[in-house]
């Protein structure tokens, strides 16, 4: 159920995506705009979770809530300017602040809120175990990644996972750094994605790009290191 859950919290957060690539006259943005505008739909999806994980009475409550507040306090700006970015790009989720924060309830209660009922304590303590790791499933172990560069890792990492050993969902990442970059520019890491009762190793490459971000290459390592 955790996992489920939060899959649909993905396709949520990925919405303002999905809206560039149904309307072909859309400009793509760029990188930095990409991370503001994740950061404010995220940030919309976890008040929500928050606030119905209190109603629910969660006994985990305030690690939930300061969970959320340390993610979003260092990403006001970047939040504040996906609001903006979201209201010009985006006029048909809702005209105004109120109307797309309206909207994305709606959303929410059809999508979320569902699995939250059916069961609030597991369903919460999977949103606390995701606000910490950055990722929809639990990440444990070593990495050098950013939250925006491990979810921009982690969306190609369960592409390449399922190719090779044929598991439709994961239920947990522990990695590993291999080896780091001159300067701490940069790594090499193991990834091993776990989930239907077996596992997979990737191997994750990653460097600052020249035009911002990051560039990274992954590929399918033996699952026992030599």
């Amino acid at each position: 159920m955790k996992n489920r859950l939060f899959r649909c919290a993905l396709s949520a957060l990925l919405l303002p995506a999905l809206a560039i690539a149904q309307d072909g006259r859309a400009t793509k943005p760029g990188y930095q705009e990409q991370i503001a505008l994740r950061n404010f739909t995220t940030s919309l999806m976890r008040e929500a979770i928050v606030a119905e994980c209190r109603a629910k009475g969660y006994a985990g409550i305030d690690q939930l809530q300061t969970a959320y507040l340390q993610w979003r306090t260092p990403r006001e700006v970047s939040i504040a300017t996906g609001q903006v970015a979201a209201l010009t790009r985006y006029p048909d989720l809702g005209g105004s602040a109120a109307a797309q924060r309206s909207n994305f309830r709606k959303q929410f209660d059809k999508s979320l809120k569902p699995g939250i009922e059916a069961n609030p304590a597991e369903a919460c303590s999977a949103a606390l175990s995701t606000f910490i790791s950055g990722l929809p499933i639990p990440f444990s172990g070593d990495t050098r990644t950013s939250q925006e560069l491990r979810f921009d890792i982690y969306k190609q990492a369960i592409v390449a996972g399922s190719a090779a050993n044929g598991c439709p969902e994961f239920d947990s990442i522990e990695g590993s750094v291999l080896e780091t970059a001159k300067a701490d520019a940069g790594a090499t890491e193991r990834w091993l994605l776990k989930g239907c009762g077996t596992q997979v190793a990737l191997t994750v490459k990653h460097q600052p790009a020249a035009n911002g971000g990051s560039d990274f290459v992954i590929s399918v390592a033996p699952t026992t290191q030599p």
